[in-house]
């Protein structure tokens, strides 16, 4: 008999394209974010875990290949209890420099 409990929680990931921009969302429905935590995330380093639990360089990283690799932006939307929402807004190559789109 299996002893674990159902899961219950979910992702979301959903794609947009619009004029020059894919937007990608990304939503939880986890525990959230804090909002004093919320400006922070993207710090390499900052994290809210117990010391050996975490490193605090994954979003840190995320941010750099989004904005520096892709010149695209991330963005966070959070509430306690309720969830996170992080949105990567990525500009669409241009047919002239790739030959395709």
């Amino acid at each position: 008999m299996d002893a674990s409990p159902p899961l219950t929680g979910f992702v979301f990931i959903t794609v947009e394209p619009t004029a020059g921009t894919l937007t990608l969302a990304v939503q939880d429905n986890g525990a959230g974010i804090a909002p004093e935590h919320v400006a922070r995330i993207f710090d390499a380093g900052f994290t809210t875990k117990a010391p050996g639990r975490g490193s605090g360089i994954g979003l840190a990283v995320v941010s750099e290949i989004t904005r520096n690799m892709f010149g695209g932006t991330i963005a966070v939307e959070s509430e306690v209890n309720r969830g996170s929402t992080f949105r990567l807004a990525l500009p669409l190559p241009s047919q002239r420099a790739t030959g395709r789109i």
